[in-house]
């Protein structure tokens, strides 16, 4: 589990937790649900006749009239629209109960993007902190090794040595690790807030992220290409966006597409970066434990032995943000289609 230390009280949430957090506290989705139910109560309302009028009226003294003497007058009035008039009121009605709904939908996808979005940003800088951590723990242990070998060198071995070097070396690098580790930390707060701002709740509220994000699934993409085979359901929902936002009639199904197809071109991009990151950062470490063997024994090579340490570094954080990358394409694919796309 992922926790960042913050002050306020901290409650551990899945990301889909958190989605459902921000669904239910959002007063802006509130207001565009309830105009749509609100809508949907005036469809039976609009389609049925006017209520009948009654009228009542009494005679202070009885009329005489060809059917006898009468002392109240009651009628009964039923109004009948033109012809048709009914259903063309209630087809409008549903049109605007359409209209609302789309506005809902709208909203709700939009706000559990920027959710996911907010949460996988939380999450890789989590990641950069972990990893941050782990290599300056491993320069340390360099560090270690390098005094150890200037210190076994004897007397003779003055500060100008190799053995020297190598220890103002990594002294150098576990300073930069440092300062890098510590600015990490400092960027915890904004997006912190950024995040409970999302879902409503003391912007101070510390977060916890319970879940751990693998490579998305490649099954994700081919189920998308599935789905776009068997008759593309953007298409539904561009057409149904058609009928109920008309000032977007001409674009909203070329605006779609294209976002649809970007979002698709970055997972694949995504997909292929994280692959060749995590080839990549096997390799160098393979590569480093032969020259940390080679440096125990002959004392040679460090600096090479530095650089590795930090292209493995940066393979690391170039990986975990190959695999966020991943997981925010899908989660646009998500907001576009309406669907959740996850298997």
């Amino acid at each position: 589990m992922l926790l960042l230390t913050l002050k306020g009280i901290s409650s551990a949430q899945t990301l889909e937790e958190s989605v459902q957090t921000a669904a239910e506290n959002n007063p802006e989705l509130k207001a565009y649900l309830n105009d749509y139910l609100a809508a949907m109560e005036q469809v039976p309302q609009v389609g049925a006749l006017p209520d009948p009028e009654l009228t009542i009226g009494f005679f202070l003294q009885p009329m005489d009239r060809f059917i006898g003497r009468q002392q109240a007058d009651v009628r009964l009035m039923q109004m009948f629209p033109w012809f048709g008039m009914l259903r063309i009121r209630k087809d409008e009605a549903s049109k605007m109960a359409m209209a609302r709904y789309e506005a809902f939908q709208d909203t709700k996808n939009r706000l559990f993007y920027q959710v996911k979005r907010t949460w996988y940003d939380l999450y890789r800088l989590e990641e950069e902190i972990n990893i941050a951590r782990e290599n300056l723990d491993i320069l340390k242990t360099y560090e270690r090794l390098a005094l150890t070998r200037f210190q076994n060198a004897g007397v003779g071995a003055g500060a100008g040595s190799p053995g020297m070097r190598d220890v103002l070396r990594v002294r150098i690098e576990i300073r930069d690790m440092e300062n890098t580790l510590a600015r990490l930390r400092d960027s915890r707060i904004p997006l912190q807030t950024e995040f409970n701002q999302l879902l409503h709740r003391d912007l101070n509220h510390a977060v916890a992220l319970t879940d751990t994000l693998a490579p998305a699934d490649l099954s994700v993409r081919l189920a998308l290409l599935d789905s776009m085979t068997q008759g593309n359901a953007m298409q539904k929902e561009a057409e149904l966006k058609q009928q109920a936002v008309q000032a977007r009639k001409e674009n909203t199904a070329g605006q779609l597409a294209v976002q649809w197809a970007t979002a698709l071109r970055d997972l694949d991009d995504a997909t292929q970066r994280t692959d060749l990151y995590r080839g990549q950062a096997t390799l160098v470490q393979q590569t480093l434990n032969l020259l940390m063997t080679a440096y125990s024994t002959s004392g040679q090579d460090f600096e090479e032995v530095l650089r590795l340490q930090q292209q493995l570094l940066d393979y690391k954080l170039k990986l975990i943000t190959a695999v966020l990358d991943q997981h925010t394409a899908v989660a646009m694919l998500e907001m576009l289609s309406g669907d959740d796309l996850m298997i």
